[in-house]
């Protein structure tokens, strides 16, 4: 595949149009904005008029990161086509499973990108679904998840006294937006039936406007559970921190059958805590299995394997060895998952 350089911008850095360019309260986009100084890259965005109009020929890099069905289509793909036709260089991120009405856009994609980056072993058997895998697999490069470290403001400041909130009790959180494909009904219905008085569920999350009425009925669920709780509401950036030392463990419901990596899970880690989650990409690539609980990911059961765990955790773990289960998890990310790892081989990636 022909190769050109970047277009070099009058501040001396390499031009690249990143799709999408910013994704509102999304850590892992906004993060090569704000790393582009180490970089020596300028990110630009894609307008509406050049989606339908064409790519900018003059930059000559292109970057279609969190890949999903609203830019997957024919239209689009003869678009990257016909700029790739013309010297551009296209560089692809696989985030999540491909749907099957997507293999064919996805494999054209595929076949036009320089590099292809993953973040998780489990995305090369992805990869392999698809027809013209032995045409790209040499340009398929696995760079682990970075942390979110540098996006933390760490306090010792909680709100476990705003829930009345017992020393003793260990607190599962769920955070996240607050949407249907979150499963968050099936943690109601599995805490509401545990019997433990110092075991307590909270979730914390912003509420979109869409999304409003899956919230209050989430609320009427709630009503008069003892040991669930809820904080609907934005949390700015600087004030999450607090919200994970309320809780001692975060647990997780993915969509396994969608989702290949997690940056909620790889920002709880940055946030010293331990989790609950089925296997899947993100907890798969983690070598060290013992700073978290998890649970096959093809149990038919998800309600009696996350019973299974908290009751475990309730017999046999107290806030303090969760709370070093944390340390050893911020521990591993610090090292494995660093921002200056991520920076170092995206480098090595735009070549």
């Amino acid at each position: 595949m022909k190769k050109s350089p970047g277009h070099e911008s009058s501040s001396n850095k390499t031009d690249i149009i990143q799709i999408p360019y910013l994704w509102k309260n999304n850590k892992y986009l906004n993060f090569f904005q704000d790393n582009s100084q180490d970089l020596n890259f300028q990110y630009h965005k894609l307008s509406l008029f050049n989606r339908i109009f064409g790519i900018p020929k003059k930059i000559k890099m292109l970057h279609l990161n969190l890949c999903g069905t609203a830019y997957i289509d024919k239209f689009f793909v003869w678009r990257i086509s016909n700029y790739v036709k013309h010297g551009g260089r296209l560089f692809t991120t696989l985030h999540n499973r491909i749907k099957k009405n997507e293999f064919k856009n996805y494999d054209k994609l595929l076949k036009l990108s320089d590099k292809i980056l993953i973040h998780c072993e489990d995305s090369y058997e992805e990869l392999k679904k698809l027809k013209s895998y032995n045409l790209f697999k040499s340009r398929i490069v696995l760079i682990p998840h970075p942390n979110y470290c540098n996006y933390i403001k760490y306090t010792s400041k909680n709100h476990r006294s705003m829930f009345n909130f017992k020393e003793d009790d260990i607190v599962f959180m769920f955070h996240g937006l607050i949407e249907k494909r979150k499963r968050i009904e099936n943690l109601i219905d599995i805490f509401k039936n545990i019997n433990n008085n110092n075991i307590h569920l909270l979730i914390v999350g912003n509420v979109t406007f869409f999304k409003k009425a899956y919230a209050k009925k989430l609320a009427a669920l709630m009503k008069g559970i003892p040991n669930i709780h809820y904080r609907y509401g934005y949390i700015k950036d600087e004030e999450f921190n607090s919200w994970f030392n309320t809780s001692d463990i975060e647990i997780f419901t993915p969509n396994v059958n969608h989702q290949l990596n997690s940056a909620s899970i790889m920002y709880s880690l940055s946030n010293k805590k331990t989790f609950i989650s089925p296997d899947f990409g993100t907890v798969n690539s983690f070598k060290d299995k013992t700073f978290f609980f998890h649970f096959d990911s093809t149990s038919n059961n998800l309600h009696d394997s996350i019973i299974e765990i908290v009751n475990n955790i309730a017999k046999n773990y107290n806030r303090k060895k969760l709370l070093q289960m944390g340390e050893k998890a911020y521990e591993y990310v610090s090292k494995h998952n660093s921002i200056e790892l991520f920076i170092s081989e995206l480098k090595e990636f735009y070549k």
